[in-house]
């Protein structure tokens, strides 16, 4: 099943030698600290999310952390994304050292999954945006027959093709800070879905603006 929230890349902890699960929890957050990170928040579903202060403003700010059956998994990324996949590895692997170090446990990162990732991105990225993007674009049509505007500022400042490559590159984080807060992938289609209608129609809006002010 396809998810906004597939995982390009994780690492599976599974305790051993008379461990158990909530003994590799309670080591998640001094392990992560340790490691730097910091602004720790649990949500509703259990999910453990942490940033790394490094990647601030870079798109692998997040470490999650949550139980999947009898492992805990840790991903750095809570939706598609497949840049950089050696630095995601890299992160996992400190942490992956670092819990072997902290508690019996079989530590292992699995390969990268790029069908599925990108299959994420087409659905659940590009997806809403187009819709968005298409549904402002009818109710943009139909204001330009009740208010014309001349040809050239219609063409400068509605330009599509940029806004369906921007949610391509930018809709990852967006997914990541809504999976951080619990949304569902529903809630998550519908709120990407309306920021890009929004965003076309101002555009369609500021074009009137710009036609009326230069007549």
């Amino acid at each position: 099943m396809i998810s906004p929230y597939q995982l390009l890349i994780a690492l599976e902890v599974k305790p051993k030698a008379g461990a158990t699960l909530s003994d590799v929890l309670a080591k998640v957050h001094p392990v992560l600290r340790e490691l730097g990170y910091i602004d720790f928040k649990k949500n509703d579903d259990g999910l453990i999310t942490a940033e790394d202060p490094e990647q601030k403003w870079a798109m692998q700010a997040y470490m999650f952390v949550e139980q999947k059956d009898d492992v805990i998994q840790f991903s750095t990324d809570g939706t598609f994304y497949f840049f950089k996949p050696d630095e995601q590895r890299r992160r996992l692997m400190k942490v992956k050292t670092a819990m072997e170090n902290a508690v019996p446990c079989e530590a292992s990162i699995s390969q990268a999954d790029y069908p599925r990732a990108f299959l994420s991105a087409l659905f659940f990225s590009v997806g809403p945006a187009v819709i968005g993007i298409c549904m402002a674009m009818i109710l943009g049509e139909v204001m330009l027959r009740i208010w014309p505007v001349e040809e050239n500022v219609h063409r400068t400042v509605i330009s599509t093709w940029k806004y369906t490559l921007f949610a391509f590159i930018a809709s990852s984080s967006i997914w990541r800070k809504y999976r951080a807060k619990g949304y569902t992938a529903s809630q998550g289609f519908l709120r990407l879905t309306t920021v890009y209608f929004m965003v076309i129609i101002s555009l369609y809006v500021l074009a009137i603006a710009l036609s009326s002010q230069n007549n």
